[in-house]
C-alpha cells in the first residue's frame, strides 16, 4: 500500500489598514459675496494633537509665505478644525482670524515643528505661495477650481502633502480634491465643513486562519500546497 504524506496546514491572510499620518488640510473655500472663506483641517492620525505645534502660512499673488496664523489648542481625533474669515459669512468655525482672505490665487502651508521647537516645517500645502496663476488654479482638471469653491480632501488621503502639482493632478482621478460645490455664494452652503470622510484607520494587523490536515497536498484558491 502506498504511504501518502501526512501534514497540517495553516494559511494566514493579514490585513495592514493606513493611519493618517499627520494633520492635514482637508478643506479649502473661496466664495462670492462677503467674505466667505475658509480653511479646514483635519485630524486622523488616531492621537489627540497639540495644535500649538503647527501654524498656517498664507502667501499673496505669488509672492511667497509673509503671512503666519499660529494655532492654539488640542485637537481629538477624527476631528476638524476650522479657520475662518468672519462668523457672518462663516458660521460655525473654531477659529476667525481676518488673515484668512484668500482670493482663489494666494496659496496656504501647513507646517508642523515636529512635536516641540521654534523650528516649523511645511507637510502640507494649498496652491503654489511663488506663482501667481492668474485668476485660479486648475484643481482636478477644472480651470480656476480655486474661485467661488469649496474643494474637500478625498478620503483616501491619509497625509499630508507638500508637492502642490502631485495635489492638484491633471484629471478627477490623479487629483488629491474634488470640487463639492460648484458656485460658493450662500452662507449654508458652508454646512460641510466639520464633516471631514476618510478611509483611513489607526494602524491595524489582523489575521484570518486556517487549518487543514490532509495527505499529499491540499488545494485551496486554485493554490495546491505540499507542505506544512
Amino acid at each position: 500500500m502506498k504511504k501518502g504524506l501526512l501534514f497540517i496546514l495553516t494559511i494566514l491572510s493579514v490585513n495592514v489598514f493606513a493611519q493618517m499620518s499627520n494633520l492635514i488640510i482637508s478643506e479649502y473655500a473661496e466664495g462670492s459675496g462677503g467674505n466667505k472663506k475658509y480653511i479646514e483641517l483635519f485630524n486622523g492620525t488616531g492621537a489627540t494633537l497639540d495644535l500649538s505645534n503647527y501654524q498656517l502660512l498664507r502667501a499673496t499673488n505669488g509672492g511667497g509665505f509673509t503671512v503666519t496664523i499660529p494655532l492654539t489648542g488640542t485637537l481629538a481625533n477624527n476631528t476638524t478644525y476650522s479657520i475662518a474669515n468672519n462668523v457672518t459669512d462663516v458660521p460655525g468655525a473654531n477659529l476667525y482670524n481676518l488673515q484668512i482672505n484668500h482670493n482663489g490665487d494666494d496659496a496656504y502651508a501647513l507646517t508642523w515643528n515636529g512635536g516641540a521647537g521654534s523650528v516649523f516645517t511645511i507637510i502640507d500645502v494649498f496652491g503654489d505661495p511663488l506663482n501667481d496663476p492668474g485668476t485660479g488654479w486648475a484643481v482636478a482638471g477644472v480651470a480656476n477650481a480655486t474661485v467661488d469653491k469649496i474643494l474637500t480632501r478625498k478620503s483616501n488621503v491619509c497625509g499630508p502633502n507638500a508637492n502642490w502639482l502631485a495635489i492638484q493632478g491633471s484629471d478627477s482621478l490623479t487629483s488629491e480634491y474634488f470640487i463639492s460645490v460648484g458656485f460658493y455664494n450662500q452662507v449654508t452652503q458652508n454646512s460641510g465643513m466639520g464633516n471631514h470622510v476618510h478611509n483611513c484607520t489607526a494602524s491595524c494587523v489582523s489575521y484570518n486562519s486556517i487549518s487543514a490536515t490532509a495527505c499529499s497536498s491540499y488545494t485551496l484558491n486554485n493554490q495546491t500546497y505540499t507542505n506544512s
